[in-house]
């Protein structure tokens, strides 16, 4: 065996599954400096503790033995189970003659991650607005997890929205007055709903916020708070997530680390995930990218590159 390219395998399933070198130390009781020189080629695992590290990661066994990407499990979107379904769907806010959304056919997949994109005004947030039942639709339907949620009368919808959405905000949106853990079960306090402990305890060890439990909003960075955010929105199981740009508060490198946390999560936790974004590198990735113009899907891509989303941008915004 390769020495550097069973290397290279390790060093894209850790980032894959957003694991440290010290938590992959700590699980197979040996130090972080053993796992630097394994996935730089220096030394290779033992033979025998390959079936272990294939278990760890999740992956088969032959991933450190076929000359082929990892990367390449992640490139076909499971479309079995559709939990968005959008057809037709057209909004005109009171008093405008010209539609904001004007004829809107879209699914989302579950446990898919999916962005979208498009210049200011073209809609974006109101379609993402209308899925998670913050405003009506003139015309159209949207099902979200069966129920066409244009049916839906107070307070029924609202209550659907609570059970069924969580929306992460660019503010982030935690009670300054409630540590990090109360932040987290908050919603779910509020709707009576019972809160699963080993799911809140992995979402704490996963998002890097063990340690800080008890800490107060003011006291953490805006990454950690955003951090906060995103596992209050996993915490409860069978929902939709939807994110309005949520790294643009933070700067560019805690921005990457929190989304990539963010996705991360949502594949673990088999979590459907809409995000709307203006940031290219951002949506390369996502699983699926919409493009939208003038209240319009004009073009969808599946796991596109960085490179390839902004020639896209560029050329919808050289048609504006």
């Amino acid at each position: 065996m390769d020495n550097i390219f069973v290397g290279e395998k390790l060093t894209k399933l850790r980032k894959l599954k957003g694991r440290t070198q010290s938590e992959v130390a700590k699980h197979f009781g040996i130090t972080k400096q053993a796992v630097s020189k394994w996935e730089n080629g220096i030394a290779m695992p033992d033979v025998l503790l390959l079936p272990e590290l294939a278990s760890y990661f999740d992956v088969h066994i032959d991933y450190f033995f076929e000359k082929k990407e990892v990367q390449d499990q992640y490139q076909t979107v499971s479309k079995n189970k559709v939990v968005v379904t959008v057809r037709g769907l057209k909004k005109v806010y009171d008093g405008a003659k010209t539609p904001v959304l004007k004829g809107i056919d879209l699914d989302i997949h579950d446990a898919a991650s999916t962005a979208i994109m498009g210049p200011s005004g073209c809609g974006k947030t109101t379609l993402v607005n209308c899925i998670s039942c913050l405003e009506s639709i003139t015309e159209g339907s949207i099902e979200v997890f069966g129920r066409d949620i244009a049916k839906l009368k107070e307070p029924k919808l609202t209550d659907f929205r609570r059970k069924k959405t969580s929306y992460i905000f660019q503010q982030y949106n935690l009670v300054e007055v409630l540590n990090v853990i109360d932040n987290i079960k908050l919603p779910y306090k509020m709707m009576r709903e019972s809160i699963d402990k080993a799911r809140l305890k992995e979402l704490i060890a996963k998002l890097g916020l063990e340690g800080l439990e008890k800490a107060m909003p003011h006291k953490l960075s805006g990454g950690q708070q955003q951090r906060v955010a995103i596992a209050r929105a996993l915490l409860g199981k069978g929902r939709l997530i939807l994110a309005d740009e949520p790294t643009g508060a933070l700067d560019l490198k805690t921005g990457k680390e929190v989304l990539q946390l963010l996705l991360l999560s949502c594949k673990e936790f088999k979590t459907p995930v809409i995000i709307i974004t203006h940031d290219s590198q951002v949506a390369a990735q996502c699983d699926i990218v919409h493009f939208m113009l003038d209240g319009r899907i004009v073009r969808t891509m599946e796991h596109p590159a960085a490179d390839e989303v902004a020639k896209v941008m560029i050329g919808i915004s050289n048609h504006e």
